[in-house]
């Protein structure tokens, strides 16, 4: 069997127009520093990957939850 593609492959990099770093603690979190810290560190992780990719950004989102699952529970 003679085998040849019937389509060229591109080679070309796509951009991606999103670099997320979601996570979650995995345990309750009542201190301010420890919100602070942890989004320190994975707005650097999401810079590394931009970098990575030779980008730019033109706005970062954060979004925090909490969790609805302790709703009920005081503070």
């Amino acid at each position: 069997m003679n085998c040849r593609a019937s389509h060229a492959m591109e080679s070309a990099v796509v951009s991606k127009k999103e670099i997320a770093c979601p996570r979650s603690f995995g345990h309750r979190v009542v201190q301010v520093r420890d919100i602070v810290e942890a989004l320190t560190d994975f707005t650097t992780r999401a810079a590394e990957r931009l970098r990575r990719q030779d980008g730019c950004a033109s706005q970062v989102l954060v979004f925090i939850q909490d969790s609805l699952a302790e709703q009920g529970l005081p503070p």
